[in-house]
């Protein structure tokens, strides 16, 4: 969504809401063509929202996003599986140092998460936070199961 006013909550229907969230001011066109809007997505709501209701709301948001980014690259089935390959001693030193190099960039992804849901759930104003999981893409490390299964044969 894109807009030249930093978007509220608005009714969508007879019933239902739209919360925006992540709301940043971005530029569109360049020099003298250069224009100020916000871009926001949004989050349906079944009735006016609270203060409250906007921020579990946009920290629902917020949970999800963080699922799909982290099981994007290691979901629940592959993180269970490094933890039972580190815990098998016929497993080489090696292939368990590059499992174990995996499990500080999910920390570092779950901090992000709980730093930004607290700065929602104290916010007057939660719609404008803002987040981006693609930050953690430049340090995730490159291992995958298939690569370690191969390692292993």
């Amino acid at each position: 969504m894109f807009s030249v006013e930093v978007p509220e909550v608005t009714k969508y229907d007879d019933v239902n809401y739209l919360i925006p969230f992540c709301v940043e001011e971005i530029t569109v066109g360049e020099g003298s063509e250069a224009v100020q809007q916000y871009s926001a997505r949004t989050v349906l709501y079944p009735h006016a929202p609270s203060l409250d209701d906007r921020k579990l709301s946009i920290a629902t948001e917020l949970n999800k996003d963080v699922g799909e980014y982290v099981y994007g690259y290691y979901d629940a089935g592959t993180q269970q599986t490094f933890q039972a390959l580190l815990s098998m001693d016929a497993v080489p030193e090696a292939i368990k140092t590059a499992i174990k190099s995996i499990f500080p960039w999910i920390q570092s992804c779950l901090g992000y998460y709980y730093g930004k849901k607290t700065e929602i759930l104290a916010s007057e104003e939660p719609e404008l936070i803002a987040w981006d999981f693609a930050q953690f893409d430049a340090i995730k490390p490159d291992v995958s199961l298939s690569a370690i299964m191969d390692g292993m044969q």
